[in-house]
């Protein structure tokens, strides 16, 4: 394959879906691998951006905090899977949709490199920050039902449910969690 995996996925992700879902032995996504790839980054532009460098124990301790992530989005896909399938193994849908996350972390390294390169991050940040989300949102939810369409191989109508239930219950999680440490009520009633 020219493309890892994630980038394959971020430029064709119903053809490479389809080639991830055919794949065997050490080219299929594994879950470990998956989550690893996405702690780490998402560890990485943490530690970076928060201390100017990356050191290992900053890289670390930033990796091990977010640990909940991979953990809500295990859930995400079990209840939306569940919802329209009942055949289909969770290990395999988790594996391959863990390979979906190019868009989100092309998001993040976007977000480190303005934090290290702009004379005035915060207000390069303003600017940058929301439509690079919104495109990581959009694209991702395209690569969330093409892994639920051409790598399990539901029909486009469950296809559909389950990213809409994915999206959904992943948002209420998030929420949730935002709620319930505090974080989201300053915001939301100033």
């Amino acid at each position: 394959m020219l493309l890892s995996a994630a980038a394959s996925l971020v430029v064709r992700p119903f053809r490479g879906y389809e080639a991830l879902a055919r794949a065997a032995g050490d080219e299929a996504p594994t879950i470990l691998g998956g989550a690893i790839r996405l702690l780490f980054v998402i560890g990485a532009v943490v530690a970076t951006t928060a201390a100017g460098r990356l050191a290992p124990i900053e890289l670390f301790v930033a990796t091990f905090s977010f640990a909940y992530v991979p953990l809500a989005q295990l859930v995400a896909v079990g209840v939306a899977l569940r919802a329209v399938s009942r055949t289909v193994p969770i290990r395999r849908a988790f594996a391959l949709y863990l390979a979906g996350h190019g868009p989100w972390l092309i998001a993040l390294l976007a977000i480190a490199a303005v934090c290290l390169i702009a004379p005035s991050p915060a207000e390069v940040l303003f600017a940058v920050a929301p439509p690079l989300v919104l495109g990581a949102l959009a694209w991702s939810n395209v690569l969330t039902f093409a892994c639920f369409r051409r790598g399990l191989g539901l029909t486009a109508p469950r296809a559909g449910i389950a990213t809409a239930l994915h999206s959904i219950v992943l948002s209420a999680i998030v929420a949730g969690y935002y709620l319930g440490m505090g974080q989201l009520g300053p915001q939301l009633w100033r």
